[in-house]
């Protein structure tokens, strides 16, 4: 059984050529077979079932592994973070990427400022056929025939003689150990490649992902501080109108506007108190977003000028009619 959650088993033909390729190369998978695609593995069982033969097998094992042909499609969206000046050298419209990109299409750059991205779908097929050199110099047997073991000398037998006729035991030749270390070690050695590799590339990922961390943090804390300081330039402009129309408002008695004119006064100063309000939580916090703009600003001060006027021709009403 290969896997028990896809149903996959593996039969006795293929345990038994898997026996001999293993025996062939030294080790089983090789990176040949490994190189192949799920299906090319599936087909390259399912035609070794005849090759019952080691030297047929082997000769049909290396054909498969030496020959190989790619096809693929390839698909790329994205593109570079660079300033708006940038793509308008290159012929796009500066102005359309300003006021089209996607939020995570734009950000700022510690040293470029405001950088846009122009995320460009490309697509490609990209084709490739050739040979390739089979790793089968995995395992190194030694094919050379086995040392004939001298004939164990035989004693006289002599009956009466009180010996225990016993089986011979011969001693093992030191080639099939040594073979057996070498290929010990290099399992080892492999295993341990293997080990440093995964551990550089851990490495090399926690420090990429170190300074990705940095480079965002850098660039919110400079975001934060642009927030903070337009906020505080537009609480300047709202402190500089609300006082005085407060003080103008106390200064005149409510009754004495027409009903019409004292809803209006008291509507722009509910605006004005409310957008100092969301000023004022913008730089407290500025990672919040600023809800309020230059412009809405700028028409809130231009009311409050407005209606200090009209107060104060209201005012003077009153005081010429007191002088009457």
């Amino acid at each position: 059984m290969l896997s028990k959650s896809k149903g996959t088993f593996r039969c006795n033909t293929c345990c038994s050529r898997i026996t001999q390729l293993n025996g062939v190369f030294g080790t089983w998978p090789t990176h040949g077979f490994k190189a192949m695609t799920e299906a090319e593995q599936l087909d390259f069982f399912s035609k070794i079932g005849e090759k019952k033969i080691t030297s047929e097998l082997e000769a049909f094992a290396k054909e498969s592994f030496e020959s190989f042909s790619v096809q693929a499609k390839t698909y790329y969206d994205g593109g570079s973070f660079v300033p708006l000046s940038v793509w308008e050298t290159l012929g796009y419209d500066a102005d359309q990427i300003r006021t089209n990109s996607a939020p995570e299409d734009r950000m700022t750059h510690p040293v470029l400022g405001d950088v846009y991205r122009v995320s460009i779908l490309c697509t490609a097929t990209r084709g490739e056929t050739g040979s390739k050199t089979a790793t089968v110099a995995e395992g190194v047997l030694d094919r050379r025939e086995p040392k004939q073991l001298p004939a164990p000398a035989q004693a006289p037998r002599a009956s009466g003689s009180g010996l225990k006729r016993g089986r011979f035991k011969p001693r093992l030749s030191s080639s099939s150990s040594s073979s057996s270390n070498i290929h010990h070690k290099r399992r080892k050695d492999k295993t341990r490649a293997k080990t440093a590799s995964k551990g550089k590339k851990h490495a090399a990922k926690k420090k990429d992902d170190a300074n990705r961390k940095r480079f965002e943090e850098r660039a919110t804390a400079i975001e934060h501080k642009k927030t903070k300081a337009l906020a505080s330039k537009l609480a300047g402009r709202v402190l500089s109108a609300l006082p005085s129309l407060e003080a103008s408002v106390q200064a005149l008695n409510a009754d004495s506007l027409p009903p019409r004119v004292r809803s209006s006064v008291d509507e722009v100063l509910k605006k004005l108190r409310d957008t100092r309000a969301k000023i004022q939580a913008t730089i407290d916090d500025p990672s919040r977003n600023l809800e309020v703009t230059a412009d809405d600003v700028a028409t809130l001060a231009a009311s409050a000028k407005k209606a200090n006027v009209v107060i104060a021709s209201a005012m003077a009403s009153i005081a010429r009619i007191g002088n009457f």
